[in-house]
């Protein structure tokens, strides 16, 4: 099985300490922190480089009294995709893989319904790309589909989002210098920043 101890940083003692125990195993999954919760979405739980035994489940944990809860599963299984935490009561997971291959399916979870529901697909079926929230926007950025790894970065304006499917569109932005895959991105000081990965060309 997996690796399932769940360790934390102790910024005051500079070491890294473990905290708990996953109910589950996981692998190429997803986590966020939302109303200080930290919830983990998806991946798999037996290595397959395929995605064949990617799965929906949604487990929150909460560190005030060390307990996990399992959520409402995703509408789709999912692994290597992306996930963010969207003002602060709703999670929103982005296209990903599994059995089928790459994905464009979106879907948004409401944390007071305890229900996922789908959102406007990605403009592309992708997998193991990055994504980053900037100015009520979300972005995603590289990743792998099935003519080879991307350069293609897209936004969702987040505002407006309500959990059912709005008319809300993708919409493409400038394109990263290089195509990438398994890598991340992160916003800082309202910039966001592209951070290593994986290409055919350069390993």
């Amino acid at each position: 099985s997996l690796f399932v101890k769940l360790p934390y940083f102790c910024t005051r003692r500079k070491r890294w300490q473990p905290l708990t125990t996953m109910p589950a195993a996981a692998y190429c999954h997803c986590v966020a922190v939302m109303k200080d919760f930290l919830f983990v979405v998806g991946g798999q739980e037996m290595f397959d480089n395929n995605g064949n035994t990617a799965t929906n489940t949604c487990w929150r944990y909460d560190p005030r009294c060390d307990k996990w809860m399992k959520l409402q599963g995703m509408l789709e299984p999912r692994t290597d995709f992306h996930l963010s935490a969207i003002n602060d009561d709703s999670l929103i997971a982005v296209a990903g893989r599994n059995q089928s291959g790459p994905l464009s399916s979106c879907e948004q979870y409401n944390i007071e319904k305890d229900k996922w529901e789908k959102i406007a697909n990605l403009n592309i079926s992708v997998c193991a790309h990055s994504g980053a929230t900037l100015d009520e926007t979300l972005y995603i950025a590289g990743g792998f589909a099935s003519d080879g790894f991307q350069t293609g970065c897209y936004k969702l304006d987040i505002a407006r989002l309500d959990g059912i499917p709005n008319g809300e569109t993708w919409k493409r932005c400038a394109s990263l210098k290089t195509e990438r895959g398994l890598h991340c991105m992160v916003e800082v000081n309202r910039k966001l920043y592209v951070i290593g990965g994986n290409n055919k060309t350069g390993g």
